[in-house]
């Protein structure tokens, strides 16, 4: 199978995966991202369980509902949850519809497909500055949840070497 085909029939389809919020709480911090050494064109948030915690959640690589996904025209479209476009103070609920996963291209200018990083993170004093450590919330899963993520993904990931022909691909 050419590449060009498993661009559009594999690849193309995943960038029109909704993302929805993982958590109840306010929106502290977003930031739309363009594109600087990596393509990027999509929006970064922030969301605490509560004002006054020192916890938050963070979606990196969003991008818009009302953006056309087809396109590879950039889509700086602002975020909205409900119809309302996102401001720091918003208060969330988990569930609600936040938007498509973020941009990433193969590598050679090629197809647009999706993606997202989600972690946890805490604020952090740091003499005078208030800095954010980022943790990956796979390190806090239930062992037997954890388990299965790990075999799931190692399954994904010997399929796609299997189908590479290179069973290295990942070492």
């Amino acid at each position: 199978m050419s590449g060009s085909i498993i661009n559009r029939w594999i690849i193309n389809p995943i960038n029109m995966v909704s993302m929805y919020i993982p958590i109840d709480g306010i929106i502290d911090f977003f930031q739309f991202q363009p594109t600087t050494s990596y393509k990027q064109d999509d929006w970064e948030l922030m969301i605490k369980p509560s004002r006054s915690s020192d916890w938050a959640v963070v979606i990196d690589h969003v991008v818009s509902l009302s953006c056309d996904r087809s396109s590879k025209e950039v889509c700086a479209n602002p975020v909205t949850i409900n119809g309302v476009e996102i401001y720091s103070g918003m208060e969330v609920s988990a569930g609600d519809l936040l938007g498509y996963v973020g941009n990433y291209e193969d590598g050679e200018g090629g197809s647009v497909f999706g993606r997202t990083e989600i972690s946890i993170g805490k604020y952090i004093k740091n003499g005078n500055q208030r800095d954010f450590n980022n943790f990956c919330p796979t390190n806090y899963l239930d062992p037997t949840v954890k388990a299965n993520l790990q075999s799931s993904i190692t399954q994904i990931m010997a399929s796609y070497e299997s189908w590479l022909g290179d069973s290295s691909f990942y070492n």
